[in-house]
């Protein structure tokens, strides 16, 4: 007998009984290791400055880099608006540094993790708000991009982004091990269209999230092959995506 799933795990018994227990499997757990007004270490170069900025080889000297709390009105975004559309989002006006001088502008984002977090985390996901386009390192490792150029550089432009300011989820889970106990850097090169372009707009936000575990009866078996059928035999079948799906159930009989 084989069984299939689109998502989640399955959970199947051979006697007649549900697999899931009566316990509530509550909600998954997030928590926010970078909020959108996190403070921020800005710099526009003027010639190329390597890659350690990117972390990895901490500690980086960023002393001459603006260094920006989050004091001011705005969501934390880093960028600028010479029209209308992102005044409201933006917190680090950066147009007298990038305006008719570069199309990329570097930030870093230091962060912490527990010892706890990083035991608990199943998922790490970033959110971004970004116009044209970005590229983002964390600890050092090239993680998520939109419209990254193929040859990155200082002072590279990309391709034209319809004016958006919703957040594009982007999955980091394949990167959830290179998360550090202590002290960690988000790195991110801000990309625009061109030098001359009217506006830029880049917010992060990066979030962990714990996955709840089924609470499956005593007698319940994880599927993960075809099921040998020797005798009569009832089989109750659930999946388990963060919360129970509807029980399906077969009664197989040999014949005599």
């Amino acid at each position: 007998l084989t069984v299939e799933a689109p998502t989640g795990t399955i959970y199947y018994t051979l006697d007649g009984t549900d697999p899931s227990a009566s316990e509530d499997p509550g909600e998954a757990k997030s928590a926010v290791l970078i909020p959108e007004n996190a403070d921020k270490h800005i710099w526009v170069p003027t010639q190329d400055i390597g890659t350690d900025w990117h972390g990895g080889n901490e500690p980086y000297d960023d002393a001459d880099w603006t260094h920006y709390n989050f004091t001011q009105a705005g969501t934390g975004a880093v960028g600028y608006e010479r029209s209308s559309g992102y005044e409201t989002f933006i917190t680090y006006d950066v147009e007298s540094w990038m305006f008719g001088q570069n199309g990329s502008c570097y930030i870093r984002i230091p962060f912490t993790v527990t010892p706890e977090d990083t035991n608990r985390f199943n998922h790490l996901i970033l959110h971004v708000r970004c116009d044209d386009g970005f590229v983002a390192y964390l600890n050092g490792t090239e993680v998520a991009s939109i419209n990254r150029p193929q040859n990155l550089a200082w002072n590279s432009t990309c391709d034209n982004r319809p004016d958006s300011t919703e957040f594009v989820t982007i999955s980091l889970d394949a990167y959830l091990d290179q998360l550090n106990v202590g002290t960690n850097i988000l790195a991110v090169q801000a990309i625009n269209q061109d030098n001359t372009s009217s506006d830029l707009l880049l917010s992060v936000e990066m979030t962990g999230t714990e996955e709840v575990q089924a609470p499956i009866s005593s007698s319940a078996l994880m599927y993960t092959g075809p099921i040998v059928l020797d005798q009569d035999t009832h089989i109750k079948a659930r999946v388990f995506d963060n919360e129970w799906s509807a029980l399906t159930e077969a009664v197989f009989t040999l014949e005599p």
